[in-house]
């Protein structure tokens, strides 16, 4: 139980620094100079024009990690299928690699039609 713990407060401390990195660059901009930096927040000098860059950011935060899990969850369902030795263990891995082939194709696509939304607005 311990160890467990200790892997959720270590994914939870790495899903906050890269969330915190989708939506607002440093000052120095590394993150590639997409967001709003802290300076224009502190100062509320931030506008209307703005959003569409933070939309966009969170989007492809969200739907990249959304992918990541779908392709993780892929590797999954292949283990337990080379490793199951059951039928109903390597039903269950195909049901697994079928959801996740789901959901990777759902991230990929609203990735594709946010991003087109987005650049013609």
């Amino acid at each position: 139980m311990k160890n467990r713990a200790i892997r959720a407060t270590f994914a939870s401390v790495a899903l906050l620094s890269q969330i915190r990195s989708a939506f607002a660059e440093d000052d120095s901009g590394f993150i590639g100079g997409n967001g709003i930096t802290k300076n224009k927040i502190r100062n509320g000098d931030f506008t209307f024009d703005d959003i569409p860059t933070v939309i966009m950011n969170a989007t492809n935060f969200f739907l990249g990690f959304a992918a990541t899990v779908s392709v993780v969850m892929i590797i999954y369902g292949a283990f337990r299928l080379s490793l199951g030795s059951v039928e109903s263990d390597k039903d269950t891995a195909k049901k697994i690699i079928v959801a996740a082939l789901i959901g990777f194709v759902l991230a990929v696509s609203s990735w594709a039609i946010i991003k087109i939304v987005m650049t013609n607005v």
